[in-house]
């Protein structure tokens, strides 16, 4: 035999061991690869099946060092599942950072869902953009998406990229106006300039500084709602794979007990017990007098789902308060609650998108009033 038939025959003698581990077999299909095999021939030489073939030749292009310490590390109880939802990020770089930062083998899991999402956001927003500037929509000036709540910009469509799938075309409405488009977090939204009046006196001037104060109170707490709006729909998101199986409960994780006590804590705080109402609302269902059916179905389907997956879904409504701030703008109590669910969901996998949703949570972010502005 040649030196290169050689060492193709060690290798396919060694892939034989039952006591390789994954990215050892990984390598080893690597390099049988690069010696002219092919994922039809590897799997035939080997008797693994080309899917197992090709996932761990996916798991080559990783980070092997880190990999090897991935597995070596009992407490992080790497799984293949889990590591199959890492191939799906198309890009390799994106998958050894996540390989490197998550906690545990299930936050690769939905580190993974979520960078596979931020890619299709990337991919779609290409689309968009090309779209809208063939239109005739300009890029928004850096102050449109600053004003968005002052009323100096009106909205005329917004374009959620996560979910964007028909890509044929967008539904703007017939204007003469120059319309303009920027991105916030997942979504495109497209506005157009509102023409202020001219007045002797501007109402902004006319204004006190209490009305003032009051009004920046009120835009900030738009705001809040906003992020809470756009931290809800990653939770929903988190859960729904728990739901479907995608993602499993570890056992260690006492959902029943742990959302209990947030349910009652909610209850003493001043909020409600959840209806079908909030089972409804994260299926997708607003008008739910108008659903008759739809709703049929969804009772049906929450009714053969386990009590923690239930639990899961009435608390990603009923944990968070009805408002994030009270009249003055100050962080509400309240919000402890949604804290602690969110450290319930992190325990099972869950992690945050940015610093800015920590500090929603825990009350340091600027858009809260601070004590020492409070006037009464």
């Amino acid at each position: 035999m040649t030196e290169k038939e050689q060492i193709s025959t060690m290798l396919l003698e060694n892939m034989q061991r039952s006591d390789l581990s994954v990215s050892e077999q990984a390598q080893g299909f690597q390099l049988m690869l690069d010696l002219g095999e092919t994922e039809t021939t590897i799997a035939e030489k080997t008797g693994f099946s080309k899917s197992t073939v090709r996932h761990r030749l996916n798991l080559a292009k990783l980070d092997q060092e880190m990999l090897t310490n991935r597995e070596e590390n009992k407490d992080f109880q790497l799984t293949l599942t889990d590591l199959y939802e890492l191939e799906k990020v198309q890009d390799v770089e994106k998958r050894n950072e996540i390989l490197k930062t998550a906690a545990s083998s299930r936050e690769i899991a939905w580190k993974a869902k979520q960078a596979v999402k931020e890619e299709k956001i990337k991919k779609n927003a290409q689309i968009v953009f090309e779209m809208l500037e063939e239109k005739g929509v300009k890029v928004a000036p850096k102050k449109a998406k600053e004003e968005r709540w002052t009323g100096k910009w009106k909205e005329i469509t917004n374009i959620d990229l996560s979910r964007w799938e028909d890509q044929t075309k967008i539904n703007l409405q017939d204007t003469k106006d120059q319309l303009y488009y920027y991105q916030y977090y997942d979504r495109i939204y497209v506005v157009k300039k509102v023409i202020q009046k001219s007045k002797k006196k501007t109402e902004q001037e006319k204004k006190t500084e209490q009305e003032k104060k009051t009004e920046k109170i009120k835009e900030n707490k738009r705001k809040i709602t906003e992020i809470l709006k756009r931290m809800r729909r990653e939770r929903d998101d988190f859960i729904k794979e728990l739901v479907s199986g995608k993602i499993t409960i570890p056992k260690e994780v006492n959902v029943k007990e742990t959302g209990w006590k947030i349910m009652i804590n909610r209850i003493t705080d001043g909020g409600s017990v959840a209806h079908m109402n909030a089972v409804y609302e994260f299926y997708g269902i607003e008008k739910v007098y108008e659903a008759k059916e739809e709703k049929e179905r969804i009772e049906k389907e929450f009714a053969e789902i386990s009590q923690e997956k239930q639990m899961l879904i009435l608390l990603t409504r009923t944990a968070e308060p009805y408002e994030a701030t009270d009249y003055y703008g100050h962080y509400k109590k309240g919000m402890k609650c949604l804290r602690d669910f969110y450290r319930l969901l992190q325990q099972m996998g869950f992690s945050f998108q940015s610093l800015e949703e920590l500090k929603i949570l825990n009350g340091t972010h600027e858009l809260y009033t601070q004590e020492t502005e409070d006037e009464h």
